[in-house]
């Protein structure tokens, strides 16, 4: 976990453009980490944290490079969004509940769910980033 930590850090203080390409990094380190078979919960859980990380990171370097007014519509945009995060956190546990029961099977595919939605988050942040950087 220190490697993912020291690397985020790394990745996450260089340009912009570079955090989709961190997404990636963080993508292959969660596969290599599943494809082990090991702590399997553990590495999903690793992964959320680690998308949850790169969306403040997303979120608080696009608000710097706004207006006053677009950091109040950024900041509406983001309340409405943790709205719906949290809608859709209770789906994947109820689902993942009920699919695979109350083991740590369920809470792997739940973190591994809930760290993707997070990325999609991420993703739109960052390229809107990118756009105004240009």
């Amino acid at each position: 976990m220190l490697f993912t930590f020291v690397l985020f850090i790394s990745v996450s203080s260089k340009s912009v453009g570079q955090t989709l390409e961190s997404i990636s990094v963080f993508e292959k380190q969660n596969q290599d980490c599943l494809d082990k078979g090991e702590d399997m919960m553990g590495c999903s859980a690793l992964y959320e944290n680690q998308m949850d990380s790169m969306l403040n990171l997303a979120y608080n370097n696009l608000r710097k490079t706004l207006s006053q007014t677009e950091q109040d519509s950024l900041k509406t945009e983001e309340v409405n969004w943790l709205k719906k995060r949290d809608k859709e956190f209770k789906k994947i546990a109820k689902e993942e509940t009920e699919e695979l029961g109350e083991g740590e099977d369920a809470l792997m595919a739940t973190y591994q769910d809930e760290g993707n939605f997070i990325k999609a988050r991420v993703i739109v942040l960052v390229k809107r980033l990118n756009t105004l950087s240009k």
